[in-house]
């Protein structure tokens, strides 16, 4: 008899949080074991088995919420569950890449007549090496990739960099040219590390 009693005990999956299994609880106990424990204040030990319990379920109900957030890749939290979940879809994890940045670099350089023509003087225009080192405002330091040659000139015989008038004679004939060149630089400073090993030994295998 007892038996089938307990098949027909109704039963709600619906508490979510401490205080909704609680009350679930205490319902439950009050209505299959009336003369078990009779009870339930917070400071009796039938109070107590009910917080016990209804912690116990809110902390699973905690834990299977958490789970299941993490399968979702908007909603997970934990990197190494996103890792997963992004691997998974076939999209390879690279780590970190430096910064590319396009550094504007000005010279002024004076002014020279040739044929007649106010020019920038061509034995004035520098040559900014690779590896230069650039500072950003940030502390940031980055490496110029390739040489940016300001003597350099296009198909039409003029200058590749932009040029702008900088300071002017008394007669208003320019005195100094600027010029400006874009160059592409990537964060970071390369460094070279030396090791030294001892003298080698070969040893021979045997192949089976």
């Amino acid at each position: 008899m007892a038996t089938e009693l307990k098949q027909f005990r109704t039963r709600s999956y619906l508490a979510r949080d401490f205080d909704a299994f609680r009350a679930q609880l205490l319902q439950y106990a009050t209505l299959y074991y009336p003369d078990r424990i009779q009870d339930f204040s917070e400071t009796s030990l039938g109070g107590v088995f009910l917080d016990l319990a209804a912690y116990a379920g809110d902390v699973m109900s905690f834990y299977l919420d958490h789970q299941y957030s993490e399968l979702d890749p908007t909603t997970a939290v934990e990197t190494s569950n996103i890792e997963k979940l992004i691997r998974s879809s076939g999209v390879q994890i690279v780590g970190a890449s430096p910064a590319l940045a396009d550094v504007t670099i000005y010279i002024e350089v004076p002014a020279v007549t040739i044929s007649n023509t106010i020019v920038p003087s061509p034995s004035a225009l520098p040559i900014v090496k690779s590896n230069s080192i650039f500072l950003a405002t940030n502390g940031v330091k980055f490496n110029l990739l390739s040489d940016v040659d300001f003597s350099k000139k296009k198909s039409d015989g003029t200058y590749a960099a932009n040029i702008q008038i900088g300071i002017l004679n008394q007669d208003g004939s320019p005195a100094t040219f600027i010029m400006s060149l874009v160059g592409t630089c990537v964060s970071g400073t390369e460094t070279t590390e030396t090791f030294t090993f001892g003298q080698f030994t070969p040893r021979l295998r045997h192949l089976h």
